[in-house]
């Protein structure tokens, strides 16, 4: 996720219940001083972003690195999970 002009500090990655959620805020300032004008300007904005992760990411290992402007997240697999499969009982009126 590209996030130029934004801190480490007003970045937040959460997860709760296999659902990983980046939010933050975004401030920018701009000033000008000549000898016939002063020009000042701010903006602020939020923003968030959710996904739903697939099941098998191991959310225990997921990481973040933010560098130059860029959060990169990192989602581990788990192992190959074990096929299990149960049969489920099919009732008649008789029974």
């Amino acid at each position: 996720m590209e996030l130029p002009g934004v801190s480490a500090d007003d970045i937040d990655v959460l997860l709760n219940d296999h659902v990983l959620t980046i939010k933050g805020k975004k401030k920018a300032q701009h000033e000008e001083k000549t000898k016939s004008y002063y020009f000042s300007e701010r903006s602020y904005g939020a923003f968030q972003r959710s996904f739903r992760l697939p099941g098998d990411v191991d959310t225990d290992r997921i990481g973040a690195d933010f560098t130059n402007g860029v959060l990169k997240l990192s989602l581990p697999k788990t192992g190959p999970a074990a096929k299990s499969e149960k049969k489920i009982r099919i009732q008649t009126g008789l029974d």
